[in-house]
């Protein structure tokens, strides 16, 4: 009687060039408002759209969640929502242990027609250049298995991360959220959604970051030393003192007009500043120099802080934006009407060499030079930072 109305229900479907709903609960499954030509092939197949209905091996439906079309694909509660995700070619698990969800996997050689995988690292080129994707379920020795190369991996242990921020390749199948620094590979994996020790959820859009190999030279100049040459990248000139600047004298200047510089105007502060009522910033007043190719621009401003109650003492700050020739350090008024305010700091010029604001890291130097013999060579590498600064009067 079953197998004769399941017959009757598709001799109706093949007659009908529209229909609505027709359940087979038995079967767990209904037709809905399929749309029939003239020569009996479906040119609409409207499914249920306001659930998500949990999808077995081979079964199409609407995920109303993610507004797509997912296709259930035969893993262990794998589905391929259509147009948001996309997977590897399916992969096997040649080794003796279990590769959890949620790890980088790059490829090894295959076995028959299937890639084989092991856990991605960056600690070598071979484990991280050919970096697939992340498994989307627990990958069991000796079974073949599903691996994100963009879109939704979830149920991740993201304990611990921060969501929205980018997500990195570490040694070892793990990831992180900092920069692997040189020699690792920096290998971008894509970002977290959200954050739990269970239940997090990654988006993975995989991107090989290369590292370019540049040589830099510098030339040797004297700087009128009388003995001994001496060459910087780099320096601080800060004035000798301190000082203090107040609503009643909000200036001072610093620096030699028409020098060349190309430097962050910068500040150490004794402390916080005092502002009796809305709020009081500190701007520089100079030459600006850009490092798109503009021409320099004067009369330009760069701000240090736009609140000074806000800066502590023995901490460095400096503005973003780089000068020449000289300064004007300017308090002014943010907002409010401040009738009373002042802010006691060092302050100077920070040259150092950072390659246009690109991150990069040192690997060697070469050294050449003449000299007799009662020269002695000295080389000191410095590295700029902004901790470890100490407030002085003088």
């Amino acid at each position: 009687m079953k197998k004769l109305l399941l017959i009757l229900l598709l001799l109706v479907c093949s007659v009908q060039a529209q229909f609505t709903c027709f359940a087979y609960p038995t079967l767990n499954e209904f037709f809905c408002n399929n749309i029939v030509s003239s020569d009996g092939a479906f040119t609409v197949l409207q499914t249920d759209t306001l659930s998500s209905p949990v999808l077995s091996k081979g079964q199409i439906g609407y995920d109303s969640t993610n507004r797509t079309v997912s296709i259930g694909m035969g893993g262990p509660g794998v589905v391929l929502q259509s147009g948001q995700e996309l997977y590897s070619p399916l992969v096997y698990n040649n080794l003796t242990t279990t590769i959890n969800n949620c790890t980088p996997v790059y490829a090894q050689p295959p076995v028959g027609i299937n890639l084989t995988i092991d856990t991605a690292s960056a600690d070598s080129f071979s484990t991280s250049a050919q970096i697939l994707g992340f498994t989307t379920h627990d990958c069991l020795p000796g079974e073949k298995c599903f691996v994100t190369r963009y879109g939704y991996v979830q149920n991740c242990n993201t304990n611990g991360l921060q969501a929205g921020r980018p997500l990195w390749l570490d040694t070892s199948g793990v990831f992180t959220q900092s920069q692997p620094l040189y020699p690792l590979s920096r290998i971008f994996l894509g970002s977290v959604i959200t954050e739990d020790v269970t239940d997090g959820i990654i988006f993975v859009d995989i991107e090989r970051l290369t590292r370019n190999d540049i040589a830099k030279s510098y030339s040797f100049t004297s700087t009128g030393i009388i003995a001994g040459t001496y060459w910087t990248s780099g320096y601080y000139d800060f004035a000798t003192t301190s000082t203090t600047r107040t609503n009643a004298a909000t200036t001072i200047n610093y620096g030699i007009a028409s020098k060349i510089r190309g430097a962050h105007v910068a500040i150490v502060p004794s402390g916080a500043g005092s502002v009796d009522a809305g709020q009081v910033g500190l701007r520089v007043l100079g030459v600006m120099d850009y490092e798109d190719g503009t021409i320099q621009q004067a009369g330009q401003y760069d701000t240090i802080t736009t609140d000074i109650t806000t800066l502590s003492v023995d901490n460095y700050y400096e503005t973003p934006a780089k000068f020449s020739g000289e300064v004007t350090f300017e308090l002014y008024v943010h907002s409010g009407s401040p009738a009373s305010y002042s802010l006691t700091f060092n302050y100077g010029f920070a040259k150092y060499d950072d390659f246009q604001d690109r991150d990069y890291t040192i690997t060697g130097f070469e050294c050449t030079f003449q000299g007799n013999a009662a020269s002695i060579l000295d080389i000191a590498l410095f590295k700029h930072s902004a901790t470890g600064w100490t407030y002085a009067a003088s």
